[in-house]
């Protein structure tokens, strides 16, 4: 890992703060991930860690960051609704279908990795 050493951020009370607490650096936990950014921006923390979808948005909205090495540990999302929705036959009907005609792929590339 590149980031032995270094000051890094991360968000308290994530998984991703809980991996990092476990290496050999110099951690910096922030209550908000806004925070982190403006950290690094700063010069506080040298690399930040945190959830990958996060990052990736971050990074194609602003030129100032770049996304490096490998994820550390691979997450799923999920969209939660209450028990009995009417909304969840809708929802999962919605996503197979841009499963299927490829547009989560498309949404992923222009949200997550048009900058990298």
């Amino acid at each position: 890992m590149d980031l032995f050493g270094k000051q890094v951020g991360t968000v308290a009370d994530t998984t991703s703060a809980r991996y990092m607490n476990q290496q050999p650096v110099k951690l910096i936990e922030f209550e908000q991930v806004e925070d982190a950014y403006e950290a690094l921006k700063a010069g506080q923390v040298q690399a930040l860690v945190y959830d990958s979808p996060t990052l990736l948005y971050q990074t194609s909205q602003n030129g100032e960051y770049q996304i490096v090495g490998e994820l550390f540990a691979e997450q799923d999302y999920g969209i939660v609704l209450p028990q009995g929705s009417h909304y969840r036959e809708s929802i999962n009907r919605i996503i197979l279908q841009l499963q299927e005609d490829g547009e989560l792929t498309n949404l992923e590339q222009k949200w997550f990795l048009s900058n990298q």
